[in-house]
């Protein structure tokens, strides 16, 4: 099932920080640090993304705030399936699995990667 989404702090926080850098930088050019200390927590690692982003400008701030409600609607494992058996380009395995701890992660990296079969 697809995690409750009420702002995007709440999707951050299933999400590691090296996949909200690798978001930034590949759809926005932004970069955002993975890793702020080593012992750092996802809320620690949430509330530092929020904080980020409100240095941001408005458009690249709305822009993620938008894909990451996306992306979270489609975060259930039958969604991440359908959109992997409806567009064969897509290396589940290799990009998706190997990369994510969660179907949030999952669904992000299938964005990240995949857009344009994503949009479909």
């Amino acid at each position: 099932m697809a995690s409750h989404y009420s702002d995007p702090r709440d999707f951050a926080l299933h999400i590691r920080g090296e996949l909200l850098t690798e978001y930034l930088k590949k759809r926005h050019s932004v970069d955002f640090p993975a890793v702020e200390k080593k012992d750092e927590t996802r809320e620690e690692c949430a509330d530092r993304f929020m904080m980020f982003m409100e240095t941001q400008d408005e458009k690249v701030r709305d822009r993620t705030y938008m894909d990451f409600e996306c992306i979270n609607s489609l975060s259930s494992e039958n969604h991440i399936a359908a959109l992997c058996n409806h567009s064969p380009n897509i290396n589940r395995e290799k990009t998706i699995e190997k990369n994510a701890q969660n179907n949030d992660e999952r669904a992000l990296l299938a964005y990240i990667n995949y857009s344009d079969e994503f949009d479909e």
